[in-house]
């Protein structure tokens, strides 16, 4: 954290100024629960629990694009017969309606989002227990990606760009020929279940065990070398190459939380976690 400071000093960063000229970005009608910046685009993508998911310009804070629509509105024919799939639920046996019946709105509540490196794709998740996948280049949706047995609570992409300036740094091998970094997704849930997919082509890759209780926070920063916290009160780095994970429990004045909630890889070798015992 002193290195932080340092370089924010050295940035000459001006909290006050920043705070000055902040943009609100409007839109939701219920709380936001997540947000994604897609910085080479320049979009913020936010999630919410009236079950929408807006697409917005971060500099002007115009929105742009509803990919999910706001609670009564249900959800395009795809994502709804995905949902109506995982629930069992055939197109005989459950009329459509123009709007979502209010025991399905608490199914479609968006919980998590992220967007790749690359700014092509963006993924949204929550209490449907599916993970959509959309297709920036085109606008279109492009998957359901269904394997969870509970809310998904956190999404990440692989940082293909990080991956890419510590490889120049320390001269390292760039990935398998063919392989596409970028789009390589990590989904986490109330399951417990830590999992791997292939967001362009829609394919499931594995699940990665560990973690005894719901798993609300996870970042990948470098690699294939994801980091997760839980209610297990553990964070644990995992290393997809070798199937193998470090856990960590972080000893405090009070002795270990209930909950991880947070977690950010800092490099290749630290990461950063916060939780409900007050500490980082």
């Amino acid at each position: 954290f002193n290195r932080l400071c340092e370089r924010l000093r050295d940035a000459n960063f001006d909290g006050a100024a920043s705070a000055a000229r902040a943009t609100v970005l409007k839109g939701h009608r219920g709380p936001v629960t997540c947000v994604a910046l897609c910085e080479p685009r320049g979009w913020v993508f936010s999630g919410s629990k009236d079950n929408g998911l807006l697409q917005h310009d971060a500099e002007t804070g115009r929105r742009l694009r509803t990919l999910l629509p706001r609670w009564p509105s249900a959800a395009p024919e795809a994502i709804e017969d995905a949902r109506a799939n995982r629930r069992g639920v055939s197109d005989e046996t459950e009329a459509r309606a123009p709007g979502l019946a209010p025991r399905q709105a608490r199914e479609a509540e968006i919980l998590s989002c992220a967007c790749s490196a690359d700014g092509r794709l963006v993924a949204a998740a929550g209490a449907d227990r599916l993970v959509h996948v959309w297709d920036l280049r085109t606008g279109t949706f492009a998957h359901s990606l269904r394997g969870h047995g509970g809310a998904v609570l956190a999404l990440a992409f692989r940082d293909s760009a990080r991956d890419a300036d510590a490889d120049d740094a320390e001269g390292d091998a760039d990935d398998d020929e063919g392989f596409d970094g970028a789009a390589q997704l990590f989904s986490a849930g109330r399951d417990g279940g830590v999992k791997v997919w292939d967001a362009a082509r829609g394919g499931y890759v594995e699940t990665l065990f560990g973690h005894e209780a719901p798993v609300g926070s996870i970042d990948c920063g470098f690699d294939e070398a994801p980091v997760t916290g839980g209610h297990d009160r553990t964070c644990r780095a995992w290393k997809v190459r070798d199937g193998t994970h470090l856990v960590f429990r972080a000893p405090t004045d009070q002795g270990l939380g209930r909950s991880v909630d947070s977690v950010r890889r800092l490099d290749r070798e630290r990461f950063v976690s916060g939780g409900d015992d007050g500490g980082l």
